[in-house]
């Protein structure tokens, strides 16, 4: 059975002690590169060619050198190297600190690093792009392997009633339905297409059971 989370698609498998999770699988968006990339300082984005340029706008961090190094001497560059990858909703989140209460604080490489307005500022401007940077969605899949080997054993295996010293090995049904066709839309405009595969797999099904000796 599956059933739908916000971002997040579950596999449950009935046993015993009733219904447990046995694999999740999460769709993390960008979220997970992003935060790679700030903690490892490098882009981690796929290029995408354009067939004609286009011009979109730019949100940066524009670092004070000088009163960066001034403040944090030789772990100024973790500082302004932390600074230079960080996305434009990170910034403006930070902007939003910066300018209620005139400082916001960064963490790399096992440092803290408290930033004010004469440190950094935030930068705006449009670019000509003719390549687009695009950073790639993150889907993590999760096995409980432990849950997946008990649910197949307690599926499989039976005790005897009457005769606890013997065990049966009985292939049971593990579900009421081997498979099937649904459409995810309720809507009936989908039903001809279903019944199109349903039919197919039907057609399939039945040359390769009647082609066995």
């Amino acid at each position: 059975m599956t059933a739908g989370m916000q971002r997040q698609n579950i596999l449950q498998t009935k046993t015993s002690y009733g219904w447990i999770e046995i694999v999740g699988c999460a769709d993390r968006s960008c979220f997970d590169l992003l935060c790679h990339a700030r903690a490892t300082k490098v882009q981690l984005v796929a290029e995408k060619p354009l067939k004609e340029p286009k011009v979109v706008d730019i949100v940066q961090f524009e670092p004070n050198k000088g009163a960066i190094g001034k403040a944090y001497k030789k772990d100024a560059k973790l500082a302004m190297e932390y600074l230079a990858v960080c996305d434009e909703c990170f910034i403006t989140e930070q902007e939003m600190l910066l300018n209620s209460s005139g400082e916001f604080t960064i963490e790399t490489e096992g440092k803290t690093f408290k930033l004010t307005k004469d440190m950094v500022s935030v930068k705006r401007f449009q670019k000509t792009l003719h390549v687009e940077e695009v950073v790639p969605n993150v889907i993590e899949p999760s096995f409980g392997i432990g849950r997946v080997m008990y649910s197949i054993f307690e599926h499989t295996f039976q005790v005897r009633e009457g005769d606890e010293q013997r065990t049966v090995r009985e292939a049971s049904d593990v579900t009421t339905t081997d498979w099937a066709v649904r459409s995810l839309s309720s809507s009936m405009v989908f039903f001809p297409s279903v019944i199109m595969v349903l039919k197919s797999h039907l057609t399939a099904l039945s040359t390769r059971e009647g082609g066995r000796d």
